[in-house]
């Protein structure tokens, strides 16, 4: 080897041949990446969707489960207002019962005084009664004896007169007529004394009949009132109980109403609960498959080859092919370089072919992913992971490479020749 710059200016081809195959290899295991990773991304996009449907589905049995709850939970209240507002009205009937019936008593003990009373008017009405048609047979007898006893009276006056007029001499006669005629007139006087008196006592006795009619009619008129009054308030009495065991009734129907409701009420809360539980998850499940779908948009991102990649290989084919000309035109022998070449090409071979199992045992893993519903495995970030460098860095090492064996060559003949 006389000229190491020969020996690099040949070299500097056959190693960017090289790296054009181990882009190439790369390119390729990206595509691979891409492929399986845009078959896991269709798969999880369905996925995502039917998660989604799921979860509008699950969020929709909710809200009716609630919206069912809630209607119950407003019933319920509804009817609770009602028991409440009939359990008031109960103890209102309660008390207008209790107040009409000690009403009805106290008129009751009323009544009873009064009828006792009538019955002392009555008999003092029947003895004034009794007075008053005694009394009157008395008049009446003395009035009969008042007319005899004037009649007396009379003949004897006639008497008197006709032996005064006759101017008898019988004085003895006369005598005994007017002593008769004194005395008729004396009973005559005791008599019109005691038909006064008893005229007197009659008419008292009169008066005392009256006012005793009248204090017993009022009294009878009383009783008559508080009957009334009795009987209306029995009637109101009756009718508040007709009243509160109607509404018992109804504080029982509604009690039962209440007691189904509850039970549908629970049943309800359950089926709440378990719609939101089913929500909940459907939710989750969403999230998840929704962030592995944004992972496998990311590595999709990553695997799409950069627009400048292609400029880079233009310029490197560009490079490759200015330098074959230039080693074309220094005619040296090549066999220890092409031997050492194809050691570095074998090299390269081996690991490209190791990038080709990688990219297929990704490809695998993309698969597997796909069918179990999860995004691309590590194994194949991995894989993809040792290849970035040839990716990322190719446009440099292109460029480098020449600079370095020149580099290489210059400084190997500065040595040699000290």
């Amino acid at each position: 080897m006389k000229n190491p710059l020969r020996v690099a200016l040949l070299l500097t081809p056959v190693l960017v041949l090289t790296l054009f195959q181990t882009d190439n290899q790369v390119v390729a295991t990206d595509l691979t990446l891409k492929n399986a990773t845009s078959q896991t991304l269709l798969s999880l996009e369905q996925q995502v969707q039917l998660a989604k449907q799921q979860q509008a589905k699950t969020d929709s049995l909710w809200q009716q489960a609630k919206a069912v709850v809630s209607d119950l939970t407003v019933q319920i209240a509804t009817l609770q207002t009602q028991l409440k507002e009939l359990n008031q009205a109960q103890l209102k009937l309660l008390g207008q019962i209790d107040q009409t019936k000690t009403t009805i008593y106290q008129q009751q003990v009323t009544l009873a005084k009064l009828q006792k009373q009538t019955t002392s008017a009555q008999s003092s009405q029947k003895q004034a009664q009794n007075l008053v048609t005694e009394l009157q047979a008395q008049q009446t007898s003395l009035t009969q004896a008042l007319a005899k006893q004037q009649a007396l009276v009379a003949a004897d006056q006639s008497a008197l007169d006709q032996l005064q007029q006759a101017d008898s001499s019988n004085q003895a006669q006369l005598t005994a007529v007017q002593t008769q005629l004194s005395t008729d007139q004396t009973k005559l006087s005791t008599l019109q004394s005691t038909v006064a008196k008893k005229n007197q006592a009659l008419q008292q006795a009169q008066a005392d009949l009256k006012a005793q009619t009248a204090a017993s009619n009022k009294i009878l008129s009383q009783i008559s009132q508080l009957t009334q009054q009795i009987k209306a308030l029995q009637s109101v009495l009756k009718s508040y109980q007709v009243t509160y065991q109607a509404n018992q009734q109804k504080i029982f129907q509604i009690k039962l109403e209440i007691n189904l409701l509850q039970q549908k009420l629970a049943v309800a809360q359950q089926q709440a609960n378990q719609a939101e539980q089913n929500y909940l998850a459907a939710q989750k499940s969403y999230q998840q498959l929704d962030q592995q779908l944004a992972a496998s948009h990311k590595l999709l991102t990553k695997l799409s080859p950069p627009l400048a990649k292609a400029k880079t290989s233009s310029a490197a084919s560009s490079a490759a092919k200015t330098s074959a000309s230039s080693a074309a035109k220094i005619k040296v022998p090549v066999e220890r370089v092409v031997k050492t070449a194809a050691e570095k090409t074998s090299e390269t071979s081996s690991s490209v072919q190791s990038t080709k199992q990688q990219s297929t045992q990704a490809s695998v893993n993309h698969s597997s992913a796909a069918e179990t519903k999860v995004p691309v495995t590590s194994h194949a970030a991995k894989s993809r992971k040792k290849h970035d460098f040839f990716a990322s860095n190719f446009d440099k090492l292109i460029v480098a490479l020449p600079a370095v064996a020149i580099l290489a060559a210059f400084g190997y003949d500065f040595f040699r020749l000290r």
